[in-house]
Parts: C-alpha cells; sequence; structure tokens
C-alpha cells in the first residue's frame, strides 16, 4: 500500500465506491475490514485514517438511499499480526466503537505469528465489551483455529475453513466432528468465509 490510499481524500474514494460497489449488489449491511496502520507512510493518524473511511461510508449510504438503496456499512480496524500495534489498533476501535467501528481484528500471515501474541489487545476489547474477530486456520490449520478459540477467545473466525481437518466423513457420508470442529460448532462460532482467497492460499 505504499504511496497508495494514503491521503484523506483517497481513503474517502475508496471507502465511498465501496458502499457504491456493495449497494450496486443489493448488500443491505456490512462489516467492511482494513488495517489502518498501511495508511500512514504520508503522516496520517490513525485516527484521521479511520475518520476518513468512515466519513467515505456515510456519504456513500446517503448517495445510495438518495438511489432509493438501503445500505448500512460497519468497519472492523484490523491489526496485523506480525506487527506489535495491535493494542494501539483495539484501543482505536474503542475510541471510534459509537462511529461506526463494530469490532477488531487481527489478520496476515499465520505462520510464525500466534494470535497469542496480541492477547493484551483481545483483553482490552474484552474488557471493553467489545467484540474481536481472528483471522484463524486458513494457511496455519488447527493449532491457529485452537489458539483463537481457546487462548484467545475470538468472537468470529476469519476463514478457519481448515476446521475440515478435524472433521471425518465415513463412506455413507455421515460426518463426525473432532473435539475442536464441535466446540466451533457448540459455541456457533461464525467463519467468515473468503472462498477465492482460500483457493488462492
Amino acid at each position: 500500500t505504499v504511496g497508495v490510499m494514503q491521503t484523506p481524500e483517497a481513503l474517502h474514494r475508496v471507502a465511498y465506491e465501496a458502499v457504491e460497489d456493495l449497494a450496486e449488489d443489493n448488500v443491505v449491511y456490512a462489516e467492511v475490514r482494513f488495517a489502518p496502520e498501511l495508511h500512514i507512510d504520508r503522516g496520517l493518524s490513525l485516527d484521521a485514517v479511520v475518520e476518513a473511511v468512515l466519513d467515505g461510508f456515510a456519504d456513500g449510504e446517503k448517495a445510495a438511499a438518495s438511489a432509493g438503496r438501503t445500505i448500512a456499512v460497519r468497519c472492523l480496524v484490523t491489526a496485523m499480526r506480525h506487527a506489535a500495534r495491535s493494542r494501539e489498533i483495539a484501543e482505536l476501535a474503542i475510541r471510534f466503537r459509537d462511529r461506526g467501528v463494530v469490532g477488531f481484528d487481527i489478520a496476515g500471515a499465520e505462520a510464525g505469528y500466534p494470535p497469542s501474541r496480541h492477547l493484551d489487545a483481545f483483553e482490552y476489547m474484552r474488557s471493553n465489551n467489545a467484540r474481536f474477530t481472528i483471522h484463524a486456520g486458513e494457511a496455519f490449520g488447527l493449532p491457529s483455529i485452537h489458539e483463537a478459540l481457546a487462548f484467545c477467545g475470538a468472537d468470529r473466525l476469519g476463514h478457519g475453513v481448515r476446521i475440515v481437518d478435524d472433521i471425518t466423513v465415513g463412506p455413507d457420508g455421515t460426518a463426525t466432528l473432532g473435539r475442536l470442529a464441535a466446540l466451533l460448532r457448540d459455541k456457533r462460532i461464525p467463519l467468515e468465509l473468503c472462498p477465492s482467497s482460500n483457493v488462492q492460499t
């Protein structure tokens, strides 16, 4: 993202156009995630980045409404798991929680960057009765999912598709869940699926 989406105008435009595209697809509610820390190369503060995006969403919603389409777009702010800014991004999520930020997320390469490195951010979110998602179980597999649930307390999983490794399908088509898959089901943990990413990964 170096040199791209580094100004309030560019961020507003991308957010606005995202709402336009979603409304055109008849989406009525969306949670768009992005990593504010990737948009500060030209001196913007994290707060200024989020403000520009939320303003773009709001203006996009108004434009959609004037065209007869109702849509609400909210934001998940994401911390990059290979970096060390997750607590700072969690605090950002709480600062903007009443202005359109509905949660916190960590994303990026799973291997070598376990979610437990960011426990202080998750604890901060919990202490503020706020929600968070953890990207887990796309490229790395069951250990990543286990950590996200057992140690970090994820409300939702980004991807999570490798949970299939804990499901056995018998010759008659009957599925048997392993302990982790059963926990995922029993706790009703949603999977935020992105098949095109999963195939590429």
